[in-house]
């Protein structure tokens, strides 16, 4: 298992956490997967920071998103939800039980736990799994599709 916890300062933290062994020898083997954890990084620091050019660097401009709220959302309406403060975490979590090439692009499945910034002083804890397909633009790595789906909101100050 593999864990890092870049923590930002005042804004949150974020951490990531890879599950089984496998996906140590996938990622070996296949060094594209090193630069999507990378890039995954990347972007969830952005979303605890509030850093938007990064999070929005790391979205294709023809991404689609299956949002927790149900909804089918393009890279103009995910701009907006950040815009708005409906993408704002005090704290997320991203658990990778999934990583493979999956042709020229890498899944990444798994779950995500997050503390959202909701304005009160003991907000709630979401869960919710999630898979991504990344795929490359230029020199980078962007998330083309994200499908995202609540299992669990715990109140706030329960764990």
């Amino acid at each position: 298992m593999d864990t890092i916890d870049p923590r930002a300062g005042s804004r949150g933290g974020n951490t990531r956490e890879l599950v089984g062994e496998a996906l140590d020898t996938a990622i070996a083997a296949h060094p594209a997967l090193a630069a999507v954890l990378a890039a995954s990084d990347a972007v969830d620091r952005a979303i605890v920071t509030g850093d938007k050019a990064t999070f929005l660097a790391t979205l294709a401009d023809d991404c689609v998103v299956n949002t927790p709220g149900n909804r089918v959302a393009g890279k103009a309406q995910i701009a907006d939800f950040f815009e708005r403060g409906q993408i704002d975490y005090a704290y997320y979590h991203k658990r990778i039980e999934h990583l493979e090439p999956y042709g020229p692009n890498v899944l990444v499945m798994g779950e995500e736990t997050y503390v959202p910034r909701d304005g009160t002083s003991s907000p709630p804890t979401v869960s919710r799994r999630f898979t991504d397909l990344w795929r490359t633009d230029g020199d980078r790595w962007v998330i083309a599709i994200r499908q995202a789906t609540i299992f669990h909101i715990s109140p706030g100050g329960a764990d």
